[in-house]
């Protein structure tokens, strides 16, 4: 699934190439769907793939997927 979504997601940034600034919503939409499908596919299983490791302790595996963001400098939490 995770090498499905992948390429899904390759083809979704390869359709949005030549949008414009004229290009209805509805003429996206396809695109952005198939986006939100490769997003769907990806990153749950990355997110169960990155947290399987942890310790058994509760909190542990939330600690690793935001410790990019709590180690931010604190203005730049704030924007």
């Amino acid at each position: 699934m995770i090498v499905g979504g992948f390429v899904l997601a390759v083809i979704a940034y390869g359709l949005f190439l030549p949008v414009g600034m004229d290009w209805s919503y509805a003429a996206m939409f396809p695109t952005l769907f198939l986006s939100g499908l490769a997003f769907a596919l990806a990153y749950g299983p990355l997110t169960i793939a990155a947290t399987d490791g942890s310790p058994g302790r509760a909190g542990s595996g939330r600690r690793l997927l935001t410790t990019p963001r709590s180690s931010a400098p604190p203005s730049a939490s704030r924007r």
